[in-house]
């Protein structure tokens, strides 16, 4: 399933590629992009209504195929059985919490206070100032 999705999103991205750059090179009020290659007015290639009939027949192909490959990545991206990368990671074991553990630290040294930032804030490590 992941190479038909795969193939479809290439096949996709190809088309709208394809279909841009017909779009572009048909004629306008302006003589649109084909002009700048040389067509002009007359469209030697093609004769002087040929590349407009052919080029209207390409653009609605591949509108068509775009249609199509739209909906083919939806249904199959809508199908997966896992959304999310998340889904995939393993799962902690639910269990009641843990209780603090219990040890004789009497011979480890008390922490300081923390120090009050600068807009109240407590910076770990430090000690409070006292007052004298």
């Amino acid at each position: 399933m992941e190479h038909a999705t795969t193939l479809i999103a290439i096949l996709h991205i190809l088309v709208a590629v394809l279909l841009v750059t017909i779009v572009l090179l048909q004629d306008s009020k302006n003589s649109g992009v084909g002009g700048a290659f040389g067509g002009g007015g007359s469209q030697t290639l093609f004769g002087a209504t040929g590349a407009a009939n052919f080029l209207v027949k390409v653009t609605r192909g591949l509108a068509i195929i775009f249609m199509g490959t739209c909906i083919g990545l939806t249904l199959f991206l809508t199908r997966r059985t896992s959304h999310s990368v998340v889904d995939n990671l393993p799962r902690p074991a639910t269990s009641s919490p843990a209780s603090p553990a219990t040890t004789d630290n009497s011979s480890a040294p008390a922490q300081a206070a923390p120090v009050q930032g600068v807009q109240g804030t407590a910076v770990p490590g430090k000690a409070v100032p006292t007052e004298k």
